[in-house]
């Protein structure tokens, strides 16, 4: 293989000698493949035409395979969950790739300061919230690279977020260089959006693109659409900062519980919040749910309301269940870990659940109010039964620590042509301590306001009392 990479160097360099340029080394392609065919025939114990194949394939990888194009290329033939930084050693300097299938990843722009944040958990890229850049740094930085000064004069913006489709699979080149970002000429189509007040350029690559051009319909989006991916994380106040570092922060979730829960009741009790559209939306979605059937329109035993969620979050989750249960015996409420469903239904082949009620065709969710408990709003089962679960059910809802979480993303984008809050929030925001203090309090506050709720609306009503089975 050697002496064969040696008759590719040694043609590409003749070429190079003759004073070609790239593009003009790109027209001879063909050229190259007859010179290189002949110099290496029968060195290979393959076919006449397997040895072309070959020779046309490598270099068209010499003329190709960017950074972009071999995470394309990985990417597509990659089985599994991936959250990625993908950087080469001949650009370094420049760009990086950053992708996502399976595993949440997002990238955060801060114009201001000049700083560019990634991550798989959607908070760190908040940690450079209310950071000023010095000045003497900003010096330094034009030195390094002066194709990023001067470029405006006028104030940058606020930082931003981008969310990566983790879902359909996405790879986002950034490129802080001059000239193309990309070489490849499979790259050519990709949408290219300006980021960082003209010093980056962000080119994306959705996966249901494929890679062979004209292969397939190519997937953009317009520009309507690509704004409004974007959240802005300054001055927004559905965006919590992240808590200040604390040396006892075990401690400070403790004492800070009072104070949260008081702050669920009054927000609760104020009846403008976006929680309690959330619980009117809920309620209206129960309200309709128990009058078919009445009318006899669904099974009887079919799942009313299924909360699911992991470890703590599903705890507090089956108290709310067996607090339902109790007071309405009629209504169909049932509670199942995230992984559990996951596990049956989000596989390439489905997993029973051995020794467990849930089965295949054991529950009807047709239609289905899903309630998913996760304190986080990004744990890896809850997040994918949230995209899972809309091929059952549009009736969807998250109970979570603040309204800009990735399931709140996933719900918030479920197309249902008119605005319906889904979303609770204890808005305590991400808590880094390790046991679970605070965050079960609160969990289990804002289900027992939401329990409250939807009992007074239950009771109102002389069908629905009859219906819930009161």
């Amino acid at each position: 293989l050697q002496e064969i990479a040696s008759h590719f160097d040694q043609a590409f360099q003749v070429c190079l000698g003759k004073g070609n340029s790239l593009e003009e080394l790109k027209a001879c392609r063909s050229d190259l493949a007859t010179q290189v065919s002949q110099q290496i025939k029968g060195m290979l114990d393959i076919s006449e035409a397997e040895q072309e194949c070959f020779v046309k394939g490598a270099i068209d990888a010499f003329f190709n395979n960017d950074l972009l194009w071999a995470a394309r290329l990985f990417l597509h033939q990659a089985k599994g969950s991936f959250g990625l930084c993908l950087t080469s050693s001949l650009d370094a300097k420049r760009q990086i790739v950053v992708g996502a299938r399976g595993q949440t990843m997002s990238v955060g722009f801060y114009p201001r300061t000049g700083l560019i944040l990634y991550g798989s958990e959607q908070a760190s890229v908040k940690a450079a919230l209310g950071v000023t850049a010095p000045s003497s740094k900003v010096s330094k930085l034009s030195k390094l690279a002066p194709e990023l000064d001067g470029v405006s004069t006028q104030d940058p913006g606020p930082a931003i977020r981008l969310d990566l489709d983790d879902l359909a699979g996405e790879l986002c080149l950034l490129d802080w260089g001059s000239g193309p970002a990309s070489v490849s000429e499979r790259n050519q189509e990709l949408p290219v959006h300006t980021m960082m007040n003209g010093r980056v350029t962000l080119t994306d690559a959705l996966e249901g693109n494929g890679l062979g051009r004209g292969s397939k319909r190519l997937v953009t989006q317009s520009l309507a659409r690509w704004s409004k991916r974007l959240v802005t994380l300054e001055d927004n106040p559905l965006v919590l900062p992240l808590p200040p570092v604390d040396d006892q922060p075990i401690q400070g979730d403790i004492a800070d519980i009072p104070k949260a829960l008081a702050h669920i009741q009054d927000d609760w009790n104020s009846g403008n919040s976006m929680n309690r559209l959330s619980a009117w939306n809920l309620g209206r979605q129960l309200k309709k749910r128990l009058a078919k059937k009445l009318r006899g329109e669904l099974p009887a035993d079919a799942v009313d309301i299924l909360v699911t969620g992991c470890e703590a979050s599903l705890w507090v989750g089956e108290q709310f269940v067996a607090d339902m249960h109790m007071a309405f015996k009629k209504l169909v409420v049932k509670s199942i870990s995230s992984n559990k469903v996951l596990g049956l239904f989000g596989q390439e082949f489905s997993m029973p659940q051995l020794g467990h009620q849930f089965t295949e065709g054991g529950w009807d969710l047709t239609d289905s109010i899903v309630l998913l408990v996760s304190h986080s709003g990004g744990t890896f089962a809850s997040l994918n039964v949230s995209k899972l679960l809309q091929a059952s059910s549009k009736n969807i809802f998250v109970v979570t620590s603040e309204w800009d979480t990735q399931i709140g993303r996933q719900l918030r984008s479920m197309d249902t042509g008119l605005f319906e809050s889904r979303i609770f929030s204890t808005d305590i925001g991400v808590r880094p301590a390790e046991p679970c203090t605070i965050s079960v309090a609160a969990t289990h506050q804002l289900l027992t306001q939401i329990f409250v709720y939807l009992s007074s609306l239950l009771l109102a009503s002389t069908d629905l009392r009859k219906a819930a089975g009161s």
